[in-house]
């Protein structure tokens, strides 16, 4: 019983906790059209926040500051 128990329980969190795929793509998008520097920066650190392995994100936030730096 407290086997099948937890099983709902799991599947009760996994249908209300967010698909961080589909968000962290959502905000590369957002990223990607955003003309402003530091906005970008703050999508690439909330996506972070949300994966904090995702090196993609890690490596377009180095290549923004190093951006800002040289301007």
């Amino acid at each position: 019983a407290y086997y099948e128990r937890g099983f709902a329980f799991v599947d009760d969190v996994n249908s209300r906790w967010p698909d961080f795929n589909n968000l962290t793509e959502a905000l590369f998008k957002k990223a990607e059209k955003s003309q402003d520097l530091d906005e970008k920066a703050g999508i690439y650190d909330r996506i972070l926040f949300y994966k904090p392995r995702e090196f993609e994100a890690l490596d377009k936030l180095n290549a923004l500051m190093d951006e800002r730096d040289v301007s």
